[in-house]
């Protein structure tokens, strides 16, 4: 139960609410203190909905929060409000400025979610050059909320209780690969479609344990699955609009590629690239690697600005991330052709050319030529065919006579393939 002083309304002043404040918890909290209140604060802004300002005040909860955990960050901060004290009384006037000043911040917010009130997201072509002919040049970020720039390992430290390994699993239980996750609200963990739909069952491990995770909202044409976990699996990250991003910035990727949990990778946001009616999908030289898929892209000041989805594998440093403001606008949605779900492991790119296959149960090789027109060139020891093939959000399919045989690449890098057809698998090298 917290002390009355706790509950008292602090003291008017000019200047922005301390973390303290923000938290309503003592200087002297404990860690435990500060996390209970942080998780009641985050209850109270789960039923306020997603609006703008709720999402304002996340972004300063989850800044409290990580700040005050750390604490060579919170002895710092300490530190400076001490230099910063001033005397404990105040004058009617100084109240009227710090509530002027509050106005002044809601108005601030308001004007900003009016100006991104009616953007809508469509779907991406189906190719690289189609994507993003020309990437979007962003104006001088509107001023908000405060954010410090954090070291990596600062960033490390304070992301870390909010990243996610996907565990991949068959009927019976047997994992059968991993991606990358992160938590986004209370109970809730975004990841690709592609990697929340390769297997039977599916479970999240965080720092706070490993829990058994359902699909709540499967959005396929952006490749973007909400799972439902317990609330105890971790606090949720802040996320920061795509319109506010300039290319040159500092991005970070956190997620597990190759199964490798909490890896955290550095780079730059080489383009914002804008899709055909104002969606962005951003391009960063951040490294990522089969098994990153889900995981989150952050900008130096620990804000989520993407999901990271794919990467050009006909060049380096080339990767993909959808924009995290997307999150807010997902729905039930079929992977279309021209859909960011497709492009994932669905433009033909990644799988052009030859590759060796190899059947570990029957024993049987077999060649595969997958070319542009669409055409799948299959021998199996003297026996040579022709067939159509289609490559769409990691399902590859066949057309065989009478019907299609549909597969999943559970994995692929630009040497490496695995098929799994009906729990028969083919390991594929390329030529």
């Amino acid at each position: 139960m917290l002390n009355d002083h706790r509950q008292a309304v602090p003291p008017a002043r000019s200047s922005p609410p301390t973390l303290y404040e923000i938290l309503q918890v003592p200087a002297d909290a404990s860690g435990e203190a500060i996390a209970a209140a942080y998780q009641r604060a985050q209850e109270r802004l789960d039923l306020q909905g997603h609006d703008e300002e709720t999402r304002n005040q996340r972004m300063l909860l989850q800044d409290a929060y990580s700040r005050l955990q750390d604490p060579q960050r919170r002895r710092a901060y300490d530190l400076g409000l001490l230099r910063k004290a001033r005397p404990a009384a105040v004058s009617r006037r100084e109240r009227h400025v710090t509530r002027w000043w509050l106005v002044l911040a809601l108005v601030m917010i308001a004007g900003l979610a009016h100006e991104r009130v009616g953007r809508s997201w469509i779907r991406s072509p189906a190719s690289l050059a189609a994507v993003a002919p020309e990437p979007h040049v962003a104006g001088p970020a509107p001023l908000t909320a405060s954010w410090p720039t954090l070291s990596a390992p600062e960033l490390y430290r304070g992301l870390a209780p909010s990243a996610a390994t996907i565990l991949i699993e068959d009927a019976y239980g047997q994992l059968l690969g991993s991606g990358s996750g992160v938590i986004v609200g209370r109970g809730q963990v975004i990841t690709n479609c592609h990697v929340a739909k390769s297997g039977a069952t599916l479970k999240v491990q965080t720092q706070a344990g490993v829990y058994v995770a359902s699909i709540e909202t499967a959005d396929d044409q952006y490749d973007l699955c909400r799972l439902r976990v317990p609330a105890e699996a971790g606090p949720a990250v802040t996320i920061r609009s795509s319109s506010e991003l300039l290319p040159g910035e500092t991005t970070y990727a956190l997620g597990a590629p190759r199964g490798l949990s909490l890896s955290l990778s550095a780079g730059i946001l080489a383009a914002v690239r804008t899709l055909k009616d104002g969606g962005h999908l951003l391009q960063t030289t951040a490294a990522i690697a089969p098994g990153s898929s889900g995981g989150g892209l952050f900008d130096a000041q620990g804000r989520l600005i993407g999901i990271t989805t794919y990467q050009y594998t006909q060049g380096q440093g080339i990767n993909f991330a959808v924009a995290a403001d997307l999150i807010s606008s997902m729905q039930q949605r079929d992977a279309g052709h021209d859909s960011v779900g497709s492009l994932t492991l669905g433009s033909e790119e990644p799988i052009l050319g030859s590759w060796s296959c190899f059947d570990p149960v029957g024993g049987t090789n077999l060649e595969m030529n997958f070319a542009a027109n669409g055409h799948l060139i299959l021998q199996i020891g003297d026996k040579r065919g022709v067939t159509a093939y289609h490559l769409q959000a990691g399902v590859l399919s066949f057309q065989t006579p009478g019907r299609s045989l549909d597969g999943r690449i559970e994995g692929l890098d630009k040497d490496k393939m695995v098929l799994n057809y009906g729990g028969q698998r083919l390991a594929c090298t390329r030529h």
